[in-house]
Parts: C-alpha cells; structure tokens; sequence
C-alpha cells in the first residue's frame, strides 16, 4: 500500500502580542517539523526500507522499482532513489566505521573481493574492472561482514583493508595475500575448497583419461575425508583444544597422504595441464593449507565469505554496474549492514526498520551502537 503522509502544523499568533517591537517576544508561533531521516524529503522509512530491500536483499536494480513504481500512480525517479541510498549510507557511517574494527578483532578473518564495473571512475575507462572487497571476522558467535569497495585488485588495498590485525588471515592464492606469510602476529591460512575445485575441473574437462583423472579423484577422496572429520567433530560438539587434537589425530594423517602423493606424481604430469596446475597449486600453499591444525576456530575453507559474496554477485547481474564511487562506497555500507545482521539472524525487513527508525535520533556513539547489526534480534 502507498499511503501520502500529511503533517499539519498550525501557526499561532498571539493578538496581545501584536505589535511588539521586542526580539525576545515571539507573536507567532509553529510546532517543530517532526523528525527525519533524510530532510525535507518524502522518504518515509517504510519506503526507504522497501528500496534497500528491493535492491540489495531481492536484487532489483532501481530502474525495474521504478517502474513499478510508476504502475501504481507514484512517480519515484531512480535518482532519487541513489541520492537518498548514498544520505542513508552517510547516516550510518559511524556504524560502519565501528563494525570494520569488530571485524578486525576476532581470532579468524576472512578476505576476498570480486568484480564491480564503475562508469564514473576518475581517469578510468568506464569498461575498466573496479573490486567490491569482503571480509569476514569479529567474534565467531556475533560476526561481522564488511564490504568495502576500491578501484583496485592490489597488495596495498588488501594490506589496508587487514590494516594491523593479528591473528588467523584466511584467503585464496591471490598474490595480493602473499605479504601475509612473513607478517607478525598473523597466520596466513589457504582455502581448501579452492584446491578441491581445481581437482574437480581436471576430471571435468579429462574424463576419458583414466591416468589423469584418477590422481584427481584421489585428491578429491582425501580432501572428503578432511571434510568428514571436520563434520564428525561438528555433529559432536567438539571445538578448542579437543578439536585441534582430533585434527592432529586424524586430519595431520591424511595431509601426509595428500602431501607424499603430490612429490610422487607432480614430476611426471605436465606442468601447464590442468592436472599439473592443480598439483601446483596445491604444493604452493601447502604450508598454508596446514594451518587449521593449529586454530580451533579455523574452517578447512573460506567459504563463510564467499557465501557472503554471492547476494552482492546476484544483484550485480540484475544492475550490471555502479554509476560512480559514491554510489558504490554507497552500496558497500548497505551491503555490509544487510549481510552483518543476516550473519546475526536478523529477517532483513526487520533489521532495516529498526536501523533506520533509530537512525533517526541517533547521534552519540552509545545510541549507534545500540543500533549494530551484529547483535542476536531479541536483543535489540
């Protein structure tokens, strides 16, 4: 339902007063305009929280709400609704800002980025790949997903979004991660699920050689068995030093395996087949990829992050690009925001109306604190 909204707000004037020269009198008087998100404007928070949610939970770019919009009699240009998205995104700043060092606190952070194309970028062609970057951390039980968008794929933008955290830094083979082996107080761990996906293509594309595609299917066996006992400790309950003994029990056997097999066939298999690069691969980052002996609260594999990834991959398809960097730091911050509360068990909807209720008022650090995603709902 669309409803227009009327606030009618009386003037009074006080006849007694009439002709009073003095300026602390006040002959006419009006009741304050009530309260908004985003002054001077029609933007309800109703109608604000059905846009975001459009966009960034349903993946419907703008134009398509638009005209749907327009069907129902209301004329809502998409230009208004990226302006009042990015004063939305400026309002919750001190959230966001309060969020990336919850982030950075937690034992585990994980890190990744995908492509964003930006018309507007300064000195950029408009075809030119920007990144939306993702990172995963905070406390294990309250975690914090964070988006932050830079025109760049580079070490020094995954150095700054890391910043000084210590701890268990967990990513991909990208190159831009490598920094991370030699720095103090960090453990660099790889992603088991990349590795298994490289042995996967190898019997995808070579099924009709039997050689080839059952060293890969003998990878693939043992990456499962890591797995099982990843799913054995966690039908049981087992976490902390209980499961880092059971890893070192089970998990470190069947790394052995994986690892002797590797030094026994990587010579024999040419280097650029898709069976040698996987092998490769995986000899690379073996150091890495033995990390989560050591940390209970290390998963085999980054995947938290990437499921984190792929609403903001959906609706890239659905609205193909960003107009320009404040539209697209803009929709960094909203993504966060949803991505955070849905990590934390909030519906969405509701989570965006309590935000942007309280945004409202909001204005020390204690009331935008009271306002994080990264609480359980029945808290709020």
């Amino acid at each position: 339902q669309f409803k227009v909204i009327v606030d009618v707000r009386p003037k009074y004037t006080c006849k007694a007063c009439e002709g009073v020269e003095d300026g602390d009198a006040q002959t006419v008087k009006i009741a304050p305009p009530p309260a908004q998100l985003i002054p001077k404007s029609y933007a309800t928070i109703s109608l604000l929280t059905e846009l975001l949610i459009g966009k960034y939970a349903d993946a419907i770019p703008y134009y398509r709400q638009e005209k749907q919009f327009a069907r129902d009699g209301v004329n809502l240009q998409r230009t208004t609704m990226c302006d009042w998205t990015r004063k939305v995104a400026s309002r919750a700043g001190p959230i966001v800002d309060a969020l990336l060092d919850e982030c950075r606190a937690g034992p585990v952070l994980g890190i990744d980025e995908t492509v964003l194309q930006v018309l507007k970028e300064p000195n950029r062609k408009a075809t030119s790949k920007s990144y939306m970057w993702i990172m995963r951390g905070g406390n294990p039980q309250n975690p914090v997903v964070f988006f932050d968008y830079d025109p760049a794929r580079s070490q020094s933008k995954a150095r700054a979004c890391i910043g000084a955290y210590q701890g268990v830094v967990q990513s991909d083979g990208y190159a831009a991660y490598t920094y991370l082996d030699g720095q103090e107080g960090v453990s660099h761990a790889a992603c088991w699920a990349h590795v298994r996906r490289k042995f996967v293509d190898v019997i995808k594309a070579l099924q009709g050689d039997r050689a080839v595609s059952g060293i890969a299917q003998e990878m693939l066996d043992k990456i499962r068995d890591l797995y099982d006992v990843e799913t054995h400790a966690l039908e049981a309950g087992i976490t902390g030093d209980r499961l880092i003994s059971l890893r070192n029990e089970q998990s470190k056997a069947i790394l052995d395996a994986i690892h002797k097999r590797i030094e026994k066939v990587i010579h024999k298999v040419p280097p650029k087949s898709k069976l040698g690069k996987a092998l490769a691969y995986t000899r690379k980052l073996w150091p890495n990829l033995r990390v989560f002996l050591k940390h209970a609260d290390l998963r085999l594999d980054n995947n938290l992050v990437e499921n984190a990834i792929r609403p903001f991959v959906l609706g890239r398809k659905n609205w193909l690009f960003s107009g320009n960097p404040k539209g697209a730091k803009a929709s960094a911050v909203i993504y966060t925001l949803i991505e955070t509360a849905k990590a934390n068990g909030w519906e969405p909807r509701t989570y965006l109306r309590f935000l942007l209720g309280g945004l409202v008022s909001a204005h020390s650090p204690s009331d935008y604190r009271a306002l994080m995603p990264n609480q359980p709902p029945d808290t709020a």
